[in-house]
Parts: C-alpha cells; structure tokens; sequence
C-alpha cells in the first residue's frame, strides 16, 4: 500500500512536470506566432522593407529642387557633384554610427533611446522635444503642403487663398487650399498605419519601388537622349562666374544634408523588425548606399542637360529638364510623378516618429497616453493620431517652417552626440558585427568632428538662427523637470 502511493506520487509529480513543459511548449509557439517585441510591438519587418524604407524616408521633393541652390553657392558643375558625394558619405557614416547603436539598443525610439543610455534621460527628452513639436510634426506638415501645391497646380488652383484669419494689425494667416488639401494624405496615411506596422510598410515599399522606376525611366531614357547628342562628356560640365568663399561650400553642404535627411527612419522602428542585429546594419548601408547612387545619378543628368547658368539659384530644375527630355506635352506627368514621390516620402515619414514619442511616453517622460498600443494591430495609435493632429494643424500656418529651420540646426548637436556614444557608451552587447570595432570608432570620430565644423560653420554665418534653435531645444528642459517630478511623485505615492 505504502508502495502504491509512492507510485502514485511520482506519477503526479511527472504529470505535473510534463503539463508545466506542455504550457511553456504552447507559450513558445504561441510568442512565435505573434512575434511581439518586449513592449508589445508587432515584429514584421524585413531586411528589404527596412532598406526600402530608408530610401523612402529620404527620397522626397528635395533632390528635385536642391541642385540649383547647391550650383549657386559654388559655382562649379564638378564642385557641385563632389558636394553630393560628401553629403552622401557624410550619411553613411552617421548612418553606420546608428547601426552599431542599434546593436545595442535594438528598441523603438532609435537616436531617443541611444541619447538616453548614454547622457541620460535629458538628453532623449531634449532630442525627443523638438523632434515631436517640430522637426516629425513639422516635416510631415511640409511634405504635405508641397504634395498639395503640385496637385493644385495641375488643376490651376495654386495660389487660390480660401481664409484671412486676422489676429490683431499687422498679424494675419493667409489659409490657401493647398494647405487644406494637404491635410487629407495626412489623415489617410495615419488611418492606414493604425492598421499595422506591416501595412503602413507595404504602402510605403510600393510607393518607393513607385518612385524609383520613374527616376530610372527618367535617367536612362535621358541618358540615351544625350548620348545621341554627343553630351555624355565630364568635359562638357562648366561653371558660373562667382567668388566662393568657405561660407558658400557651408552653405552647399548644408542644402544636400537637409535633402539626405531621414536616414534614421529604420532606427526608429528597430523593435519592429524582425532581426534588427542582422538586418538594420545592411539596410542602413544598402539604403544610404542606394540614395546616394539615385541622387548622384540625377545630379549628373541635370548638369549634361544644361549649362551652369541655367541651374545656378533655380528652383525646381528636375521639372526643367525633365521638359527638356520628354518635351513640354509631357509636364503634367512630371508634376505628377514628383507629386508620387513627395507623397511616398510622406507616407514613410508618418511611420517612424510615433515609435519616437512612445518610447519617451513607456520611460514616463511624455504625454502618458502615447505610450499605449492598438490591442489588434499592436502599433502606437495614440501617437500615430496626435503627430497627425499636430501636422494638420501645422498645414494651416506657414511660420512653423522658420521654426524648422532654426531646430535643424540642433540636431547637428545631437548627431555629433551620437558620434560621440560610439566612444562613451558602456554598453557591450554586441550582436556579430558587419565591420570591426577600430573602424567603426575611426569612422564616428570622422562623422564627429565634420559635425562639430558645421555646427561651427552654423554659428559663424547663421548665428541668430543657431541661437534660436538652441532656445527652443532647451526650452524642453522645463517640460523634462516637470515629467520627471511628476513620475517621482507618482512612486512616491505608490510607497
């Protein structure tokens, strides 16, 4: 009897041994079917939506309109060219800066998240402050008004003013309908992103695959048109009569970084991926890589199509030659198909911050309500709904552009700060790595010492704006004190 119940015991303990290993079974399949990250995130995205949508959040109307500007400071055809090379290296090399942080630190919120490990939740919050108020909201706001203007341009509504709202003499806000236009893609590319992060990618992913077979058809069919007439030739590139000083290669410079910006999208959204140690290192530099060849590429057909003279301090010259290539018959389709491209940039714009402001919202630092998730579609819907709010409201006032111009200047600051988490950054996990650890430190002291010229360079010519922009950066700071007072009385009432 003594002995039967010994058995009996046993048998128990194995059923529960077995049926405490059958859960942890299920449990495991379970977490591999859904693949949630750690804070709840759907992990959904691959290596190639990753490097597609790097080119997506780069590529927008800037490559379109930047090269004449960049020609007028400099002067030289050639010159020009090596500035969008440098500015294309420049990127890479902050690119692979953020790739071995999101080794690191495979979470959502990307240069938030980095800042944060390495000086401290401030300066997250700092860097998270005018990326949520300005530099996403307002970015996303001025994507949309210039996808807006070339639609109404086409229907011959530009310039057509529907509102003056005056305030008090002289101030008044003059409202046109392409600001109201504007606020549509907005609200339906927000819409579609609270459906998933998979969606808002697939919308994102054919969009760029969009954008890049029309800058092939317009590059090689141009190609071929000038090859015809003998104008395929590096000698046939010239220059406008000017005297260059340091100030005009500063101010070149500065116009191609602004039209790489977005090149820390797929950082942002590193919890969402699938294998973020692998993949967000080759994206980074496939993507980078990528822009550079299409922006070098077009730049060169701009310059063989036409003389210097004819470029320098011009808007819109990708419009001028594309007439030129395909005649004027064919302007329409142009308008349209940079009107696709500014909106595909749209659309990979609008997915990447909200991952920003949920990651300052879960560390309490932030409106709390961004920090929750969609039950279904497992994205932040809050932040997705407020960022469009916020852009919306910006399409209706033309100031917050010179707000952007003066906070762009800060982030110089915080991507030489994140040169410099390379160096300070105690952190050793490391997943296997694509370049060896000398040279990734060789390659972050480039980039931070090219960010301490220009931001230099910034404070000698550009000192009122410079000076504004730390303001407004540092005006964060109250707001960090008062979130960071309230959480710590938050736990103090837990006690």
């Amino acid at each position: 009897m003594f002995c039967n119940l010994l058995i009996i015991n046993e048998i128990k303990k194995i059923e529960a041994e077995l049926k405490k290993n059958y859960d942890r079974v299920i449990m495991s399949t379970e977490k591999e079917i859904i693949k949630l990250s750690n804070s709840g995130l759907a992990k959904k995205i691959n290596l190639f939506d990753a490097t597609l949508f790097i080119m997506g959040s780069v590529l927008g109307s800037g490559i379109f309109m930047t090269t004449g500007h960049v020609l007028g400071y400099v002067g030289r055809e050639k010159l020009a060219l090596l500035i969008w090379l440098i500015g294309g290296l420049f990127t890479l090399f902050g690119g692979l800066v953020l790739a071995e942080l999101g080794i690191k630190y495979p979470k959502a919120g990307g240069p938030y998240i980095y800042l944060k490990e390495t000086y401290g939740k401030w300066a997250g919050f700092l860097f998270g402050w005018i990326f949520f108020w300005i530099i996403e909201c307002g970015g996303i706001a001025a994507l949309s008004v210039g996808f807006a203007d070339h639609l109404t341009s086409l229907l011959g509504l530009d310039n057509l003013q529907l509102i003056r709202v005056k305030f008090f003499p002289p101030y008044q806000i003059n409202i046109f309908i392409s600001q109201i236009i504007a606020i549509i893609p907005i609200i339906f590319l927000s819409f579609i992103n609270n459906y998933g992060i998979k969606m808002g990618i697939l919308i994102q992913n054919i969009s760029m695959i969009i954008r890049a077979g029309l800058i092939l058809v317009l590059t090689g069919y141009g190609y071929a048109i000038l090859g015809q007439k003998g104008q395929i030739s590096l000698n046939n590139l010239d220059s406008v009569p000017k005297q260059i000083g340091f100030e005009n290669y500063f101010l070149a410079m500065l116009a191609t970084l602004w039209t790489y910006d977005g090149w820390y999208a797929a950082n942002c959204t590193a919890e969402e991926m699938k294998s973020p140690e692998k993949d967000l290192p080759k994206a980074i530099i496939l993507g980078i890589l990528g822009i550079t060849l299409i922006y070098l590429g077009l730049n060169l057909l701009y310059v063989l199509a036409l003389p210097a003279s004819d470029i320098a301090g011009k808007d819109r010259i990708g419009e001028t030659v594309a007439k030129i290539i395909f005649g004027p018959r064919f302007s329409p389709l142009i308008t349209i198909g940079i009107a696709l491209t500014i909106f595909g940039c749209l659309s990979s714009t609008i997915i990447y911050g909200p991952r920003v402001y949920f990651a300052m919202a879960r560390d309490k630092i932030f409106f709390e309500n961004l920090g929750k998730l969609n039950i279904k579609t497992k994205v932040p819907s809050q932040a997705i709904w407020v960022q469009a709010i916020l852009s919306s409201f910006l399409c209706l006032f033309g100031q917050f552009q010179s707000l952007y111009e003066y906070v762009v200047f800060s982030l110089i600051l915080f991507f030489g700060a994140l040169g410099l988490a390379i160096f300070f950054n105690k952190n050793k996990n490391r997943a296997k790595n694509i370049i060896g650890e000398k040279i990734i430190k060789f390659i972050a002291g480039i980039f931070v010492l090219s960010c301490l010229l220009i931001y230099i360079s910034c404070f000698i010519w550009k000192t009122k704006e410079v000076l504004l922009g730390l303001l407004i950066t540092l005006s964060g700071y109250p707001a960090y004190k008062y979130w960071e007072k309230k959480n710590s009385d938050e736990n103090i009432i837990k006690l």
